[in-house]
């Protein structure tokens, strides 16, 4: 199957982006927690205390060593949502660096039945980008950007809004998108992460995953040249 991600609506991701200054993603939270307060009419007669959600607050929750500490800090995010959100992401670096087959994989990962692959896969290879941005769309739905005070700068300033902490992943991940370093998916144990803005480009996650694959690299040499020799 030909999958066309160069032309019109299909063009690469290095065409999304963000502005350079990134809006804060923020949350409700307790007024004693707070990192400031806006009003929002409709949903409160009274202000609403809010928080910001770090900006590597995407990075700790897909370690699995800090994902426990980030969601006792920002609420627990549902199993099928965390898989959209890993969905989202590897399609994103798949389709950013035109690999059809690691698109596939993403896809494989969140569609295990069988009986639907076939079918989904064929709609998403005929425009990657559309379900890239569907899904997008869809993980902020409920997001809206707001004005709020904040108590540390002591200054009105532009926020983004999230009704959960779900929804202000999938904030951050818009911003990450598209951006230098950004998103990737480990070659060793498939799961995406966040590439370090300022060092080299990342193909694995972490210097265990790193160290592994160049083992397995170095057995598979070690056998071709035993072989030569026979």
């Amino acid at each position: 199957m030909q999958v066309s991600i160069s032309t019109n609506h299909n063009e690469a991701l290095t065409t999304l982006s963000v502005p350079e200054r990134a809006v804060p993603v923020l949350i409700a939270c307790a007024p004693k927690g707070r990192d400031g307060f806006t009003t929002l009419r409709d949903l409160s007669a009274s202000s609403l205390s809010v928080r910001r959600v770090p900006k590597d607050g995407l990075q700790a929750f897909l370690d699995d060593k800090r994902r426990a500490l980030f969601e006792n800090q920002y609420g627990a995010v549902p199993q099928r949502q965390r898989e959209r959100l890993l969905y989202l992401l590897g399609l994103a670096d798949a389709v950013s660096r035109r690999d059809v087959r690691a698109m596939r994989k993403a896809v494989e990962t969140y569609v295990p039945d069988h009986e639907w692959l076939e079918p989904v896969w064929r709609e998403i290879a005929r425009s990657p980008l559309g379900e890239l941005h569907s899904e997008l769309n869809s993980g902020i739905r409920g997001t809206r950007f707001v004005v709020w005070w904040a108590e540390r700068e002591r200054r009105l300033a532009p926020g983004i809004y999230c009704k959960d902490v779900t929804s202000a992943l999938f904030a951050l991940a818009l911003s990450t998108i598209g951006q230098p370093g950004g998103v990737g998916v480990c070659k060793r144990c498939h799961k995406p992460f966040i590439r370090l803005r300022t060092g080299p480009k990342q193909d694995y996650c972490s210097y265990k995953c790193r160290v592994a694959a160049g083992m397995v690299r170095y057995r598979a040499r070690k056998k071709r040249t035993a072989r030569k020799r026979r």
